[in-house]
């Protein structure tokens, strides 16, 4: 659902229309529902394949649930942050890397030199919390183009 609140009508997400005309233009539509789809898909490969097994260290009846902060996982378990899908079963103590994904550039087209994510699972498998919440590393994703960055050095080199 949406909520708008200047109107304060509810929308639900299959009525891209009305959502729609709440963005700045229709690049941002698309984007918007790449990183949709990009969700459903997350959560559709989550359930096609297998956990591992021995995933907890104690007795749990799930083993990619973490019941409380005590409790051991081998693993960090496949989740969805928001942007990215971190689809495959980190093991404790371990830092992936993996390419930004498209649509959180908002350019109408994606740099030749994109960026990459980081997240972090914990030793206690668990991922990273930053201010008591689960956090990704999108930091280098935030980069311009490199092609411009050289442009304005250049530039910069020649006025000077």
């Amino acid at each position: 659902m949406f909520l708008d609140g200047g109107g304060n009508s509810t929308f639900w997400s299959n009525q891209t229309l009305v959502l729609a005309s709440s963005f700045l233009s229709p690049v941002m539509v698309d984007k918007w529902q790449r990183c949709c789809l990009d969700a459903i898909d997350c959560c559709l490969n989550y359930l096609r394949e297998p956990f591992p097994s021995n995933t907890m260290t104690s007795s749990a009846t799930i083993p990619w649930v973490i019941e409380s902060d005590q409790e051991v996982s081998e693993f960090c378990p496949r989740t969805w942050d928001g942007w990215g899908c971190w689809a495959n079963d980190v093991p404790k103590g371990t830092t992936v890397e993996k390419q930004c994904p498209d649509h959180i550039y908002w350019q109408i087209t994606v740099p030749p030199c994109r960026g990459s994510a980081t997240k972090t699972c914990t030793s206690t498998g668990s991922w990273f919390k930053l201010k008591g919440r689960e956090w990704t590393n999108y930091i280098n994703c935030a980069r311009d183009d490199v092609s411009s960055i050289i442009h304005l050095v250049l530039t910069y080199i020649l006025i000077s």
